[in-house]
């Protein structure tokens, strides 16, 4: 299955003409980021009880979607968090925050990242890629798709069950991301003596970590 799609990735490839433009290979992934962090393991006196601070609420996960091309150039992150109205307070520039029931993406939020993606993308007719999983927020959205189809991108879904060999996001930037906001997330929390990481604060956590592991300034 890997090789059949494979041979016909390398085929759209040869067909818009851009082998040889990284800039032009676009991949976008989601991952969802946890408001309470994995602090690791404790080393202490043999018999005496150890202790950390830990915030005492229940955690909550925001979803955050990445989009960067070969040539290392990123895309303005989306964060979606668990609500029903994002507050001002909650934003920050060079990022969309967007707000959803259960702090996952959906069609429609997917459809107001690829308004915002489009908007940093030359409008210069030059054929792009955009490659990501096979979620139904991106295979059933006929708006996200004609609007790509509109700036000369096409869309090239991974097979099914394949992602965690495939996926660029996760094999490269994600893993990066993770660790840099579980390391800031735990100083935060040892600062703020176990206070829990609210929405107003989420960003004092989340830009950091997301400029480490970019190591790029944002587009």
């Amino acid at each position: 299955m890997v090789k059949s799609w494979s041979d016909h990735y390398l085929d759209v490839v040869k067909d818009l003409g851009i082998e040889d433009k990284p800039e032009r290979f676009w991949n976008c992934d989601e991952t969802g980021v946890q408001d309470q962090f994995d602090q690791g393991l404790a080393i202490g006196e043999a018999g005496r009880p150890s202790f950390r601070i830990t915030p005492g609420e229940k955690g909550q996960t925001a979803t955050v979607l990445a989009c960067f091309n070969a040539a290392g150039e990123f895309s303005s992150p989306m964060v979606t968090f668990k609500a029903k109205t994002i507050k001002a307070e909650w934003c920050v520039p060079n990022t969309l925050v967007k707000g959803s029931d259960n702090g996952w993406i959906t069609t429609e939020l997917l459809t107001l990242w690829v308004e915002n993606f489009l908007s940093t993308i030359p409008d210069d007719g030059l054929n792009r890629i955009l490659i990501l999983d096979g979620h139904i927020t991106h295979t059933y959205n006929l708006k996200f798709l004609e609007m790509m189809k509109a700036r000369n991108f096409a869309v090239m879904c991974f097979p099914a069950h394949t992602t965690h060999w495939l996926q660029a996001a996760d094999k490269s930037f994600f893993r990066s991301f993770k660790h840099n906001w579980n390391k800031l997330g735990t100083e935060f929390v040892k600062k703020c003596g176990g206070q829990h990481l609210s929405k107003a604060e989420f960003f004092q956590v989340f830009t950091p970590a997301w400029n480490i592991s970019a190591n790029l300034k944002l587009q």
